[in-house]
């Protein structure tokens, strides 16, 4: 017997149907909601049918770990630039709330809902855009925001370390933006 996925309504509904199965003709068949076919001969012949509870998509999971790793580390890194003292130009100021900050928190929450590919797009961009950001500031510009730029004291090494998980952390949510966006489409064209 081949078990049948099906959410909490759906359920409810094979239950009714279930209750009328008596009813119906050997070989009729039920569409229920585009979810798929019921032989009436199966529940005839096999009325145990497995229900299960809709699963949750693993994408949404991960995304939402890398997401909470990168909002800490990103808290960490804002708390080093405040007691070193390293402040950044508005325009940086504005870049850093809305695209470091909001966009992948954006992109999360989008994950749990209906719009999973607007969600990925905007992880790959926000991490995408993060990530080239913090290379330029904290590695390859010199200036105030440079990792060889800060003191040798517990802020500053905290500083170090952040900006280099700071990359990490961009680094793997792009890809895994990129990785599920792609694997997404792959399935749409075998499907």
């Amino acid at each position: 017997m081949s078990t049948i996925l099906w959410s909490n309504a759906t359920a409810t509904i094979l239950g009714k149907i279930l209750f009328f199965a008596e009813r119906l003709r050997p070989g009729d068949r039920v569409q229920l909601f585009r979810l798929g076919c019921i032989d009436t001969r199966s529940l005839r012949t096999h009325v145990k049918l497995r229900v299960y509870e809709r699963t949750v998509d693993r994408r949404a999971i991960y995304v939402t770990a890398i997401v909470g790793v990168h909002l800490l580390v990103s808290i960490a890194h804002g708390l080093a630039h405040r007691e070193l003292h390293v402040g950044l130009a508005l325009p940086a100021s504005i870049l850093v709330i809305v695209v470091v900050l909001i966009v992948p928190l954006l992109a999360m929450g989008l994950l749990w809902t209906a719009e999973k590919r607007l969600g990925l797009m905007l992880l790959s961009l926000s991490m995408s855009g993060s990530f080239l950001f913090g290379l330029y500031h904290h590695f390859l510009a010199m200036g105030p925001d440079h990792v060889n730029s800060q003191p040798w004291s517990p802020w500053g090494l905290a500083f170090g370390l952040t900006a280099y998980a700071l990359l990490i952390t961009e680094a793997i949510g792009t890809y895994a933006g990129i990785h599920f966006l792609w694997v997404s489409k792959a399935a749409e064209a075998e499907g």
